[in-house]
């Protein structure tokens, strides 16, 4: 777990963490906060000073409106691509 009071007293390994899991399409920033302590707030913070300037942009627009990134929308987005799934064979038969 990571101390969120002084998110600069973060040490190399723990920055490539972050930012792995934050890139991860399937994980969510409440499984994030889980293993590292850091809300989405702190994950944003950290990505913007340790991401250069367009990298941050691109991972931001990527992550915003991303059903995936949150658990609650990734549930919900998961239901949805079962039953489309599972229209699509049924039609299909």
């Amino acid at each position: 777990m990571v101390d969120t009071s002084d998110l600069t007293k973060l040490d190399d390994r723990a920055i490539n963490r972050i930012i792995g899991l934050a890139w991860a399409d399937r994980v969510t920033f409440e499984e994030i906060e889980a293993k590292t302590g850091l809300r989405e707030s702190d994950v944003i913070v950290t990505m913007r000073r340790h991401l250069k300037p367009k990298s941050f942009r691109i991972w931001r627009a990527r992550v915003n409106g991303r059903g995936t990134k949150h658990q609650k929308r990734f549930r919900k987005d998961q239901k949805m691509v079962h039953l489309q799934t599972h229209e699509a064979l049924h039609q299909a038969t």
